[in-house]
């Protein structure tokens, strides 16, 4: 059996004293409090913010001198027209540089007698229908006519388009151009005097242009008449 030598027993002994003693000092000593090193920074107050009083809460209502505040009161209207223009449409383009048979066109006329046995004092009726029959170019300068022999004298004329002219017992019509398919309807009336007239003869209408006509053999048309 080991035995401990007396030196270190009574280190042991010492080193619990001093804690003993130690313990009841800490003990009846009065707590202590820690004091910050530095003062905590007091912040100054925050400014109120107030709403203005000046602000206007409405609109202005006043309006600057010269400033319109609305539109004009009256709206100019379109003008007029003083004057009514009919006219026919104008042609269409010719195709000028087609030069093969479509650029000819196809007059014809038809004239008819509202009767053939003519005597002193009887009224002659003569229609000349002039139409373009045929092509797809405009007749241009187109004149149809008819003459009257020496014993009918004219009492009236019209017709559908174009001028009327009379000079002396020719009756004609000129017209600047005649579009494919369009008609001219010329109306003469007649009575015929106590000048001497033939038993028998031929009243010819006749068309005629300025523009190249494909069949020309139907651009006259007669009517016969019999005197007596």
């Amino acid at each position: 059996m080991n035995t401990r030598s007396p030196g270190v027993l009574w280190v042991v002994v010492a080193v619990v004293v001093v804690l003993l003693l130690s313990g009841a000092r800490f003990e009846a000593s009065p707590q202590t409090t820690l004091q910050q090193p530095y003062p905590e920074p007091t912040l100054p107050p925050r400014p109120t913010v107030e709403s203005p009083t000046d602000v206007p809460t409405t609109p202005p209502t006043d309006v600057p001198t010269g400033v319109p505040t609305t539109g004009p009161t009256t709206v100019p209207t379109a003008p007029t027209a003083v004057a009514t223009v009919t006219s026919r449409p104008a042609a269409p383009r010719r195709d000028d540089d087609d030069d093969s048979g479509s650029r000819l066109i196809d007059l014809q006329l038809v004239q008819t007698a509202s009767q053939t046995d003519i005597a002193p004092g009887d009224v002659l009726v003569l229609e000349l229908i002039a139409t373009h029959a045929e092509g797809n170019r405009n007749a241009e300068d187109v004149l149809i006519f008819v003459e009257l022999p020496d014993f009918l004298t004219l009492q009236y004329a019209e017709t559908s388009w174009g001028t009327l002219t009379q000079d002396g017992q020719f009756v004609f019509v000129t017209i600047p151009f005649l579009l494919p398919d369009d008609e001219v309807r010329m109306i003469v009336v007649a009575e015929a005097n106590n000048l001497p007239a033939p038993d028998f003869m031929h009243i010819i209408g006749s068309i005629n242009s300025s523009t190249r006509d494909s069949d020309p053999t139907n651009n006259l048309s007669p009517v016969p008449i019999f005197s007596r």
